[in-house]
């Protein structure tokens, strides 16, 4: 997901995105624990996705 992707979301749209790619990624943690992860990059670019929609959320607490 790109930075472009996140703009004009509301909050409430933006926590449940964050929710969905928190699991996403425990899901990747798992796998690669298990040996099953064929890309390891999708855990750092999907670590990157989180970060970037915390940031998100955090700069619209901050404008407001």
């Amino acid at each position: 997901m790109k930075k472009t992707d996140l703009t004009g979301k509301e909050k409430k749209e933006l926590e449940d995105i964050l929710l969905k790619s928190k699991k996403e990624l425990l899901g990747l943690k798992m796998d690669n624990a298990l040996g099953k992860l064929k890309n390891p990059h999708a855990i750092s670019a999907k670590r990157r996705e989180f970060a970037r929609i915390l940031t998100k959320i955090r700069t619209e607490e901050l404008t407001k």
